[in-house]
């Protein structure tokens, strides 16, 4: 049916089109963070990632958009349990590849039928990888980037396609930065945003270290300020670390107080930039422990003696609450950010035990790194077609990673980041042009998961910080037609009377396929005439109503019901 719309409209849109306002849906039975997901139009399957208890899950659970609920998706196997990997659904088929397990990437090409959960397998994933960006276009699977080993501060570039037709990997143009990323396909080409990877700068894993007497590290210090108790070389298997302790089985050799200290060698940074930045992480164990302390500082002027050097206590997870035997894994100490101090230092642990009181809990240190990271503002583009990449002259306005994106017709919805956990706008393809937005009643939160039905951005779990104990399961939504589009912005000509209005909405210009929405995005079922639209029967408050014009341009406007 076609209609005519008038629209009446004087600027007060503006600022109204730059925000979304969302609203709680209901919550995953499981809160989990850094998970794949995909939708077929009906369900949102969100699969695997990490939870509060457990570093990778097989757990896959799927979210009925129409009716606002959650149900375990079984599988006729367990799926394989991972973090940051991908989903795509094609064929009606979920498609489960990549991700992070306890044994490295996951190259297994999982294929679950969505109607029966039955799994079969695909070829191998020839360059398995985490956190990569991936998009469907038509039968074939596509990922780009990626980490390939954490370690190493290894990313890629690689762009593979997986034809589902064929079982078929082929390697196509690599991009030119290797960094892990999102990304979406609108028509025949993949948009890519933002990013993050790191390199490395200094690493020291303690391989090369005796395993007998004090530990000997070419330029580390390994210095006593009380007690004669020193770091130790240590390993279990084939693995070497340093190691303390004011343990001593002889009664004669106990000390009151042991503080040791070791010291590494001097390490440079480059400066801080709205992309890159310097980190520290690092590895403890702990083992009997009863209350001994392991500490870690920068020293920012050394002296040459440490009791005199400036020194300032760093923010990082130590291990502990291994009362009996030694803990089974190495805890990392997280990403630390050495942003605020200056270019030349060094990093030293502390350790204080000791018998007045007994204290001898034994720590030991591994995997020790200084690295720089870089965060992406650039929006990258693959032509499908031609095969070649290309970087669009429009930026992000910010550089955003751990984000989720969605699509929306011709525009991209890109939400959360690392750090800047409220961060929503929109690229549109059509344009090239980025609109930020302001994302109200929104739970900040990253590496979630995020989808576009019935005009609707939905967001999925995630988590708030580098603990694992900080994961959501909320789900949240916002209507996105309060939105208001560029082309109605230079359509002024057309009209809406009157505006409040209490029953019939008359128009004046040509348009088509007219819908009534809330602000918080729920399409509104109302009588269409010949001339305008029936609002008689809608509640008192605030409405926007869409169409398209005659040449195809979507406009909108911000309609008061009296």
């Amino acid at each position: 049916m076609k209609i005519t719309l008038l629209f009446f409209i004087a600027g007060i849109s503006s600022a109204f089109s730059q925000s979304l306002t969302f609203t709680s849906k209901a919550d995953m039975a499981t809160a989990r963070s850094g998970s794949s997901a995909a939708t077929n139009g009906i369900y949102e399957f969100i699969a695997n990632g990490f939870s509060a208890t457990n570093a990778n899950t097989a757990q896959i659970e799927k979210y009925q958009f129409d009716t606002d609920t959650w149900s375990a998706f079984e599988t006729s196997v367990p799926t394989v349990p991972k973090r940051y990997g991908n989903a795509e659904i094609a064929n009606g088929k979920l498609y489960l590849f990549n991700g992070k397990t306890g044994s490295g990437n996951n190259n297994q090409l999982e294929i679950i039928d969505t109607a029966t959960g039955n799994v079969t397998y695909g070829a191998a994933n020839p360059f398995p990888v985490s956190g990569a960006g991936s998009a469907v276009y038509g039968t074939d699977i596509y990922f780009f980037g990626g980490n390939v080993a954490d370690d190493h501060a290894l990313y890629s570039n690689a762009l593979y396609k997986y034809n589902t037709v064929s079982n078929e990997w082929t390697p196509l143009a690599a991009m030119s930065r290797s960094i892990e990323t999102t990304g979406k396909a609108v028509g025949n080409r993949l948009y890519v945003f933002g990013g993050y990877s790191e390199s490395d700068a200094y690493t020291e894993n303690f391989q090369t270290v005796e395993t007998t007497g004090n530990l000997v590290l070419a330029d580390w210090i390994n210095v006593v300020e009380v007690g004669t108790k020193f770091f130790q070389g240590k390993y279990f298997g084939t693995n070497k670390y340093a190691q303390i302790s004011a343990f001593d089985s002889n009664a004669i050799n106990q000390e009151s107080l042991n503080i040791s200290w070791l010291i590494s060698p001097p390490y440079s940074k480059t400066a801080t930039t709205e992309t890159t930045n310097t980190f520290l992480s690092f590895n403890t164990k702990d083992g009997y422990n009863n209350g001994a302390t392991l500490q870690a500082y920068i020293i920012t002027n050394w002296t040459g003696n440490i009791e005199t050097s400036t020194k300032f206590l760093l923010p990082a997870r130590i291990a502990s609450g291994t009362t009996s035997g030694y803990a089974v894994n190495f805890t990392s100490s997280d990403a630390i950010s050495l942003e605020d101090y200056p270019d030349n230092f060094r990093i030293a642990y502390k350790y204080i035990g000791g018998y007045a009181p007994e204290a001898t809990t034994t720590y030991q240190i591994d995997n020790v790194r200084i690295y720089s990271s870089f965060t992406s503002p650039y929006i990258s583009r693959y032509d499908i077609a031609a095969n070649s990449w290309s970087e669009m002259d429009t930026q992000l306005p910010q550089p955003v990673s751990a984000n989720a994106v969605a699509t929306s017709g011709t525009k991209v919805f890109v939400s959360g980041d690392y750090y800047e956990q409220s961060f929503l706008g929109a690229f549109d393809t059509a344009n090239s042009s980025f609109t930020t937005m302001t994302a109200l009643d929104y739970l900040e939160r990253r590496h979630h998961a995020a989808a576009v039905h019935n005009n609707s951005l939905y967001v999925f779990g995630g988590n708030k910080t580098e603990f694992s104990s900080t994961v959501i399961n909320s789900t949240q939504a916002a209507g996105l037609g309060v939105l208001i589009s560029d082309e109605f912005n230079a359509a002024g000509a057309l009209t809406a009377y009157p505006n409040p209005v209490n029953d019939i909405l008359h128009f004046n210009g040509d348009i088509q396929n007219v819908s009534v929405y809330t602000v918080d995005g729920k399409k509104l079922q109302v009588k269409q005439l010949n001339s305008g639209i029936e609002m008689s029967e809608l509640n008192p408050g605030i409405y926007m109503v869409t169409g398209q014009t005659n040449t195809g341009k979507t406009v909108a406007i911000k309609v008061v019901k009296k």
